[in-house]
């Protein structure tokens, strides 16, 4: 992979890394690195070099070496659907009914052109959908759960997201690519509505809904969309596999058929003919002329120049399934094209239909696309060995699986259609003078080239469609009162006191989704920050209590951090409760250990009864902190973490985490008859909780679970600068040293506020699927705490 200048990281995922390269020619392409021993099951790499669609990411190289998998790809635009998506409601914005049709027949074409090829993609959802925002283009990524059916009736295998996931699957019934249809319906219900449509507190409630299959199509918001609309949603979210919508029967419906034009840019009728009179002189009888241009499209074709094409693409293709058949070529073509021979000239592999690629290398300026360079470029890409000459090994290597071939003897017939002098290789001269012959007999006339009315046409594929006023207010004025009631809820929700300024500042989507962030203030004086994100959870289950002036005095604060697990529910009693419990105990002016340790029992006692009474599950772990004064008491119980930064930006931690393989830990789980067991790299009790010590999990408490928090105290000095609480998912992707490069960079920023959600930003570019853990983080300026309120 030494072509590719690696610009950047771009992603970092369960089975790798993914850099924004650039190769040769100056175009951007994305790099994927998939280290060999994490991969075993080669799906995502197979099946995507079957898989040319204008929707579904293009793979333009792959390579391997003893260690690695090297996957060069199409540098796709845009950001996930799922982004976009909790953009618009927050912005009290909804996709309209044009739009989402828009959206959603691409969506379509690309899952049923890949079901024609045997391959289904088992978690389609708005995370691995990209739509750029400019023209709502979207791609379909992440093929790596994908599976070819071509010998497979079907399977058995609980996969795939949950919130996405087909009844079938769930219930571990055999299924098929009825599956990924289940999934476009929920896409499809998001899209529509803004809401989801089987809500639920965790995971066991949300798997009962879908299994259910039992949709709300009542509420207000449904009566603003067509009939249409309904029915297709209905017959993607067929409980029964058997009477779905299959993706063909989906792209055929009613709604899909009666998508406006006012959504896409039609292709001027001049533009058109131009493009079709181009086609129509394509003349390619060598197929390794064929596929080095391929290869030089993948390479050197301009995005700018792939989305034009791409248009034309589109525009051809009426049913919107991704391929060119003769009829769709004869609505366009004009009286002087012979369509038959056209067809024929295009569909290079002979397989009854134009796809994608072959419609690029037949209008594509083949002189420009083949320059010196770009030859040269490619021949050495064939090259493998570097010895100047192409042999048969070599082009196998390279045009394995993108050209079809009956028998190995035809490989040979291959290399002699450039091998003039029969030597048994191809030296690069043979190789620029096989395709100089080509294009000289594809130059169009000097009259066809005069009618190109844009020889760098630049057409804008999408019109924002605007819902008509009075339907527009009505959605708005629905989505409105919908984030109102949530807003109330969050508010009852978090008893801040008055000190600490809530903004709430979240997204409704899915479930308790929000991003939060707030300053800690006393008199008007900010001295503290407080940032939360979902991350990649289906659900925010971290809660947080900040208290300004805990039990009344401005010399006293309280903050916690809740990071609750198997559902919120533990999490947001602590944030209730457990302040209370702590300065209501007899012991709290007198003794402040006694009464941690009181109150924190005395809560968890609380909570387990709430739980069997209410046959709940789940819990919580718990980090707190609290002054007397300069002395500092750190209170935990469980995995979050909090550090002391002082004025030279060196860190102390603070807390050790309570993990089921510290030593100590583990004996204590052990003697109480349970084990440790590590699954995916972590150390859990019974093999299920990673937690040693938390409030609430009933079932573990009889193998050594506890609540018994460990305190620690210090005192705080004038070297004092920051103390930072967070939860484990910050600290699972921030390095103390990590941390000290970016205070010491914030610093240099001299902003006044801001620090906590900078903190997390920065986090959220470390996350990987391995790690996407909720996050909360409070922040306290002990130098502005201690040198103004005091």
């Amino acid at each position: 992979m030494k072509r590719y200048h690696r610009i950047s990281l771009i992603g970092q995922g369960s089975f790798g890394k993914v850099y924004k390269v650039k190769n040769q020619a100056n175009e951007l392409r994305a790099l994927k690195i998939i280290a060999k021993k994490d991969f075993t099951d080669q799906n995502e790499i197979e099946n995507m070099k079957k898989l040319d669609h204008p929707n579904i990411m293009a793979v333009y190289e792959i390579a391997q070496d003893e260690n690695c998998y090297y996957i060069v790809s199409q540098l796709c635009e845009g950001i996930e659907l799922f982004d976009e998506i909790h953009k618009r409601i927050k912005q009290h914005q909804i996709f309209s009914e044009e739009e989402v049709r828009y959206i959603f027949k691409q969506i379509l074409s690309a899952i049923a052109y890949a079901h024609e090829k045997n391959i289904m993609h088992r978690d389609i959802k708005p995370e691995n959908i990209l739509i750029d925002p400019t023209d709502q283009h979207i791609k379909i990524i992440d093929w790596g759960l994908s599976k070819d059916m071509t010998n497979i009736v079907s399977i058995k295998q609980k996969i795939g997201t949950i919130d996405y996931a087909a009844p079938e699957v769930l219930q571990e019934k055999e299924y098929d690519q009825k599956c990924d249809l289940w999934s476009c319906g929920v896409i499809l219900y998001i899209l529509l509505s803004g809401e989801v449509p089987f809500p639920g507190d965790n995971t066991g409630e949300i798997e009962k809904k879908i299994v259910s299959s039992k949709i709300n199509l009542k509420q207000k918001v449904w009566k603003t969309i067509s009939d249409d609309a309904q029915n297709l949603l209905k017959n993607l979210l067929e409980p029964d596999p058997t009477k779905r919508f299959s993706a063909q029967q989906a792209l055929q419906s009613e709604w899909i058929q009666k998508q406006s034009k006012s959504v896409t840019k039609e292709v001027s009728s001049q533009e058109m003919q131009y493009r079709l009179q181009k086609l129509s002189r394509f003349c390619c009888e060598s197929k390794m002329v064929q596929a080095t241009f391929h290869l030089m499209i993948q390479q050197n074709l301009t995005q700018e120049k792939y989305k034009q094409l791409r248009q034309t693409f589109q525009e051809l293709d009426k049913n919107g399934d991704g391929k060119l058949s003769m009829e769709e070529l004869k609505a366009y073509c004009s009286d002087d094209i012979d369509v038959e021979d056209l067809f024929n000239r295009v569909d290079t592999d002979k397989n009854g239909y134009i796809e994608f690629t072959e419609f690029l290398t037949a209008a594509v300026d083949m002189k420009k696309l083949a320059s010196h360079d770009h030859l040269k470029e490619a021949f050495s890409l064939l090259d493998q060995n570097g010895d100047g000459f192409l042999e048969i090994d070599e082009i196998k290597k390279i045009f394995n699986g993108k050209i079809q071939v009956q028998d190995e003897n035809q490989w040979d017939q291959l290399l002699q259609e450039m091998d003039k002098n029969s030597d048994g290789k191809i030296s690069l001269e043979e190789y620029q003078e096989a395709i100089s012959k080509f294009i000289d007999n594809n130059q169009p006339s000097s009259n066809l080239a005069s009618q190109n009315p844009n020889p760098e046409p630049e057409p804008n594929i999408t019109k924002k469609v605007k819902l008509t006023e009075s339907t527009y207010q009505l959605r708005n004025r629905l989505i409105t009162q919908k984030l109102n009631q949530i807003a109330q809820v969050l508010r009852r929700e978090l008893p801040l006191t008055q000190t600490v300024m809530a903004s709430i500042i979240f997204i409704s989507y899915s479930r308790e989704y929000y991003d939060y962030f707030d300053v800690i203030k006393i008199d008007n004086i900010t001295y503290g920050e407080v940032s939360a994100k979902r991350c990649g959870r289906i659900t925010m289950e971290d809660r947080f209590q900040a208290i300004a002036d805990f039990d009344g005095k401005q010399q006293q604060f309280y903050f916690g951090v809740f990071d609750g697990h198997g559902g919120s529910y533990v999490a947001k009693l602590l944030r209730e409760q457990l302040h209370s419990h702590l300065k209501n105990n007899k012991f709290f002016n007198i003794d402040i250990e006694q009464a941690i340790l009181e109150s924190f029992n005395q809560m968890n006692i609380d909570i387990l009864k709430q739980q069997h009474l209410l046959m709940k599950d789940g819990g919580s772990t718990a980090l707190c902190v609290i002054n007397v004064g300069k002395e500092l008491f750190v209170i935990n119980v469980g995995d979050s973490a909090c550090v002391l930064i002082d004025k030279d930006f060196q860190i102390t931690k603070l807390n050790q985490e309570h993990k089921p393989d510290r030593l100590d830990e583990s004996k204590r789980i052990t003697d109480n008859n349970g084990f440790v067991l590590t699954i995916k790299n972590q150390a859990r009790i019974n093999g299920e909780l990673a937690v040693s010590r938390s409030f609430g999990d009933p079932k573990y408490i009889e193998h050594g679970l506890t609540a018994i928090p460990e305190i620690t105290k210090l005192q705080l000095n004038e070297n004092s600068k920051y103390l930072i609480l967070a939860t484990d998912g910050f600290w699972d992707v921030i390095t103390n040293q990590i941390l000290q490069k970016l205070l010491i960079n914030w610093d240099n920023f001299k902003e006044k506020e801001g620090l906590s959600q900078y903190l997390l930003e920065s986090a959220l570019k470390q996350q990987t699927n391995y790690k996407k853990d909720n996050m909360t983080i409070i922040i306290i300026d002990l130098i502005i705490y201690f040198n103004k309120l005091q």
